[in-house]
């Protein structure tokens, strides 16, 4: 670091001092030195310039420094607070840290704080100045005509409120709910029309043999398993009879199965009345009884349905 260290020496230079301060100062001390270090390293315009004053006195006097820096084409940008440390035989150093900047370019002066001086003797003296250069950020080979000039003023829109944004977001979630729900709903009637358009017997028979490859059997869930066998035979009796079927008790049904289906009237109570006992009285068949009464639900539909739907 490139330091620009200035000693001075009160002691010889005193008639200058005094001349500057007025004859009624006293006479300096002796060994009394004043120093400035500046980093004079890559200084460019605005950049940050750390510079130290310090001065080396006698343990028992005192250093006053100002309470601000001169003005001048130099902004002070941070001050320190004085620190003093000994540095042995009886004499202790002083120093004050600061921070500047500046917007002038090429070789400047930067002037020395005016201190005071108290203790055994009293003594006001102004620090040496130091010289810095001070480098433009612009390169050497830069071109006065590369400098673009200021532009007019940009046209300027006002923004919208908050409450237009949040209304905009809400309204476009809105939106793609609405469309969201109406996605489903037609893939939903897209699959009940294409399921309608199943003759009701093919239908029965597939969803039958569905639950004879399910797993609900084996996993031990029978009732879940006769609910859902009543529930497509119930729902096969009511499309072949031309009524409601699941809405009936087990007594109305097999009335009205009387008179559709009379030959399949046994082994519908069987199932009906079997799977009442499994799903309202906590009844545990055996697996056999079970997919006995799923056989049986097969072959009533196969009896049952239409002479042309079982030719084809």
């Amino acid at each position: 670091m490139r330091l620009r260290r200035v000693s001075l020496v009160l002691a010889a230079l005193w008639p200058l001092l005094r001349a500057g301060v007025g004859s009624a100062d006293p006479v300096a001390p002796r060994g009394v030195v004043g120093q400035v270090e500046v980093d004079n390293r890559a200084l460019t315009v605005g950049s940050l310039i750390p510079v130290t004053w310090w001065v080396e006195i006698p343990r028992e006097d005192q250093v006053q420094w100002p309470h601000a820096l001169p003005p001048g084409i130099f902004e002070v940008r941070r001050v320190f607070p004085p620190e003093r440390r000994d540095v042995g035989k009886g004499r202790v150093r002083e120093s004050l840290r600061a921070v500047l900047s500046t917007f002038e370019v090429g070789a400047l002066a930067l002037p020395g704080p005016r201190v005071a001086l108290s203790g055994r003797d009293s003594l006001r003296f102004q620090l040496p100045p130091a010289g810095l250069v001070v480098r433009t950020v612009l390169g050497p080979n830069t071109k006065t005509a590369d400098i673009r000039d200021i532009k007019g003023p940009a046209r300027w829109i006002r923004p919208l409120p908050p409450w237009v944004r949040v209304a905009a977001l809400a309204a476009l979630g809105l939106l793609v709910l609405v469309l969201a729900g109406w996605a489903i709903f037609r893939l939903i009637r897209a699959r009940r029309e294409a399921e309608a358009r199943i003759p009701y017997p093919v239908r029965a028979l597939r969803d039958l043999s569905l639950l004879r490859k399910g797993d609900l059997l084996r996993s031990g869930r029978q009732k879940e398993f006769h609910v859902r066998l009543t529930d497509i035979l119930r729902r096969y009796l009511g499309e072949h009879g031309g009524f409601e079927a699941l809405d009936l008790t087990t007594s109305e049904l097999l009335e009205r199965a009387m008179e559709r289906v009379p030959d399949e009237l046994d082994p519908l109570r069987r199932i009906l009345e079997g799977s009442d006992l499994v799903k309202f009285a906590r009844y545990t068949p055996p697996v056999s009884l079970s997919e006995e009464f799923l056989d049986l639900a097969v072959k009533i539909v196969e009896r049952t349905r239409p002479v042309e739907q079982a030719a084809a």
